[in-house]
């Protein structure tokens, strides 16, 4: 996150538009994280803790 200084969260999306994962990200750290998951088509940069006030889990998907 070269250039960032907010906490972030990575909300790793597969092609279904299911969240599969979420991953905590640390501003100016660049190093890469991956998904444990191998079918993942989108990646979601949301405030770090947007998702849990809002009661968002793995698993939940996006509106069609």
């Amino acid at each position: 996150m070269r250039n960032c200084v907010v906490p972030l969260t990575a909300a790793y999306i597969n092609p279904d538009g299911v969240i599969e994962q979420f991953v905590k990200l640390v501003p100016g750290n660049e190093v890469g994280v991956p998904s444990e998951s191998s079918n993942i088509q989108f990646v979601l940069e949301l405030p770090q803790g947007w998702h849990e006030r809002h009661n968002i889990q793995p698993g939940a998907r996006g509106a069609h």
